[in-house]
Formats: structure tokens, C-alpha cells, sequence
């Protein structure tokens, strides 16, 4: 279930070397073209933490990015760079007063918590007052953080500032406050067991990472698909929350845009992008014409 919470911060540890990055047109890419009647929209699949090696990107992907006049990322990241929203998202994610996280989590899986803290370098007790999700999350970018990825080499990150230096408009799908109310949403039930399933691979998180985004990279469906909604049967409360009912949430914005004639780019976790319930099949169904570039 580590992918679970990997996947959460990718959308969701070699990353292909530069020399084979794809930069041939012929090459696929987890971009998409969505075109209707009067519109032409892009539809790029993201991983939400990167590194520096990861560029330069496929030419589609920056040609679909100059191509496009304004830019739409699941949140606008300007909100992020206000020190009011890291308060805020510091507050969601503690537990209320007078509660602590070793009285929801196991000795058990209280063991495990600590020696996979111990594996990043911290100490439980800087964790006493966390939410489960907020431990889980923390621990996994420390963890991504250590092996040389983060947030600020993100696809949404580059082109968030990409867009900034060229004047073009980005707007967001969902609010700060909706972001995290998906956290407190989605472990409800059975605390324990999220904290402990999503640690007991936390060794893996490397490898989970590395098939992640040699998908991506290619723009393998099928194999993103299996990598990153290989947990949707077994916890289909939990997929619900974070991929089904956004990607439903995200259909007005969506159609607004295929209707508007302005040429979009919209940036999106890349575990939004496959499955019955994912993006391309919600837009294949309202009848656009869907290309893979």
C-alpha cells in the first residue's frame, strides 16, 4: 500500500538519463491533445515530485505548453507560496487538542512507524500530535526528498513558473481547503491499518517510484494504470476520494474550457489520467477527439 501514499504526493529510483529522453515526435508521452469543435485543449499527466534530471522534457510537452494560453493545475500554486496556507495545512493536519497519534496507531504499527522514521533520519516524537495522513505524507517526502526528488522540480512546479515568466494565466481546480479536506476524508475508518499498510512497503518506495515514472515517461497507460490503481479494488473508499469523484468533480471546468475556444494546458496528477473512471475515459465520453502525443 505504499504506492497508495506514494501515489498521493506523485498523483502518485532511476529516472531514464537524460541521453534517452524521449525527443522524438514519434515517441509517446503522458500528454494528451483534446480537441473539440472550436477548441483545442492539452491534457498532461504529472508527477508532483521530480528531479533535476528529469529535464529537459519530451519537445510535445513544451510545444503543447507554448502552444497554450493559460494553464491549469489542480490548485493554483501561488496559493502554496503564502506562509497563511502553510499554517493552514500545518493546523488540518494536527490532531485536536489533547489527542496523539500513538493513541489511534497500534504498538504494532507503532514499531513500524518508528523504524521508518528512524530509516529518514527523525524521531516519533516530532510526530506525537500529527493526523495519521499527515504522518504518512510527511514521512513519505522525506523519504522521496532523501532520494533526490521534490516538489519544486514537480512538472507542476515547472510550469507554474514557466507560465509566470511568460504572462500566461493559471488558475487551479480545486481549492487548498478542498486538497485537504481529501486527507481527512480518506482514512476515516480504519487509522490503524492506513498508517501500517502504507509503511509496511515503505523500503519499496524507490522501486514504486521507479516504475511510476518509467511509465509516465513513456506514456504507457496500461502500466501506470497497474502501478498506480493496483489498491482500487481492494480500498475503493479510498480511490473514490482521491481519483473517481475529483475527476467527476473536474468535468464542468473541463467542458467550460472544450467550449470556450482558448487553447489549454491542463496539468494533472497521472494517476487521474487512467482507469474506467479516469480522465480520458470521462472525456472520451462526452464525445471529444482524444490524441496521444
Amino acid at each position: 500500500m505504499a504506492v497508495l501514499a506514494t501515489g498521493a504526493l506523485l498523483a502518485c529510483s532511476s529516472i531514464l538519463p537524460q541521453s534517452a529522453v524521449a525527443q522524438d515526435s514519434a515517441t509517446r508521452t503522458s500528454l494528451w491533445k483534446i480537441s473539440s469543435s472550436n477548441t483545442t485543449a492539452y491534457l498532461q499527466g504529472s508527477i508532483h515530485l521530480l528531479s533535476d534530471s528529469s529535464y529537459p522534457l519530451p519537445r510535445q510537452i513544451d510545444d503543447a505548453f507554448l502552444a497554450s494560453e493559460q494553464i491549469v493545475l489542480e490548485m493554483d500554486l501561488s496559493v502554496m507560496t503564502n506562509s497563511d496556507a502553510q499554517i493552514k495545512m500545518m493546523i488540518q493536519g494536527m490532531l485536536p487538542r489533547g489527542e496523539s497519534l500513538t493513541d489511534i496507531i497500534s504498538p504494532k504499527t507503532q514499531k513500524l512507524a518508528a523504524q521508518c522514521a528512524a530509516d529518514v533520519g527523525l524521531h516519533m516524537a516530532m510526530f506525537k500530535h500529527y493526523k495519521p495522513w499527515m504522518f504518512v505524507m510527511t514521512l513519505t517526502a522525506t523519504k522521496l526528498q532523501k532520494l533526490g526528488f521534490s516538489p519544486e522540480h514537480g512538472l507542476d512546479f515547472h510550469f507554474f513558473k514557466r507560465a509566470g515568466a511568460s504572462g500566461k494565466s493559471v488558475t487551479g481546480l480545486e481549492t487548498l481547503d478542498e486538497q485537504l479536506a481529501f486527507f481527512d476524508a480518506m482514512v476515516q475508518d480504519d487509522q490503524d491499518a492506513f498508517v501500517r499498510q502504507s509503511l509496511e512497503d515503505f523500503a519499496l518506495i524507490e522501486a514504486e517510484l521507479t516504475a511510476i515514472i518509467k511509465a509516465w515517461r513513456q506514456g504507457d497507460l496500461d502500466s501506470l494504470s497497474e502501478v498506480l490503481l493496483k489498491h482500487s479494488d481492494k480500498y475503493p473508499d479510498l480511490h473514490n476520494v482521491l481519483i473517481r469523484d475529483r475527476n467527476l468533480k473536474w468535468m464542468p471546468p473541463f467542458n467550460e474550457v472544450m467550449r470556450s475556444g482558448v487553447t489549454t494546458m491542463f496539468i494533472v496528477g497521472a494517476g487521474h489520467i487512467p482507469g474506467e473512471d479516469g480522465l480520458l475515459s470521462l472525456l472520451q465520453a462526452q464525445g471529444y477527439t482524444i490524441e496521444q502525443q
